[in-house]
């Protein structure tokens, strides 16, 4: 027997969007890479990012994944401050 509507769904993992081809070439997204994210969901790769934390492009997370997170919402583009700003003497 088979048991429908009962238990939750998953994601198992994040799908990368696919570069889009022109004339046999591969494009990227335009536009700038983003410098700083903010996770809205738990991953993990080879490093643990947590749900609040922002983490640096390209320093701590890889330009291509920042961007297929963006898009898949698990995290978004942080446009904080990065800290208190510098007094001019």
């Amino acid at each position: 027997m088979t048991k429908k509507g009962r238990g939750t769904k998953t994601k198992v993992g994040i799908k990368k969007p696919e570069p889009t081809k022109l004339g046999g070439e591969v494009h990227m997204p335009p536009g700038k890479p983003p410098k700083r994210i903010r996770m809205l969901i738990d991953c993990a790769n080879k490093m643990s990012y947590m749900v609040g934390h922002s983490y640096r492009v390209p320093q701590e997370v890889p330009v291509d994944t920042a961007r297929s997170w963006i898009a898949s919402g698990a995290a978004e583009e942080d446009k904080s401050l990065a800290g208190v700003p510098k007094e001019k003497k």
